[in-house]
């Protein structure tokens, strides 16, 4: 693969467009960590009922409510820091739901839980959220 001249393209291109040290834990950019989803947030599945829902979680929210950005500058963990968000559609219907998630240390996975959840978006009329057995799982 060195010799070909797709890879000789790519390899050029990395030497205009990323920097020596994109990759360095310490003075780069953190692709895979925290840091990343601060500035680009994730998707959440949710899984239930026969179907799947996606939710985006934008950057922002997760710098308000999940990160101290004022005080320690640490991460945020665990059912006192929500965050209300809304699925896309599927199955010709809508979820909000109150998430949160929690870690036992700086070097573990993130845990992600269901607070509550109902039917439609959250510019929707707030009818309560309710319990929906296999549907928000």
């Amino acid at each position: 693969a060195d010799g070909m001249p797709a890879y000789k393209e790519i390899k050029a291109l990395e030497d205009v467009t990323i920097s020596d040290d994109y990759d360095d834990p310490l003075t780069g950019v953190d692709f895979f960590g925290d840091s990343r989803d601060l500035e680009y947030g994730f998707t959440v599945y949710l899984q239930g009922g026969g179907h799947q829902h996606e939710m985006y979680i934008p950057g922002w929210k997760i710098y308000y409510y999940w990160y101290d950005y004022s005080g320690t500058k640490t991460y945020r963990s665990g059912s006192a820091y929500t965050i209300e968000v809304d699925s896309e559609e599927r199955n010709g219907h809508t979820h909000t739901l109150n998430i949160w998630r929690s870690r036992s240390s700086d070097d573990s996975e993130w845990i992600y839980s269901i607070g509550d959840c109902r039917f439609g978006s959250i510019s929707d009329d707030d009818v309560g959220y309710v319990v929906m057995d296999g549907e928000c799982s």
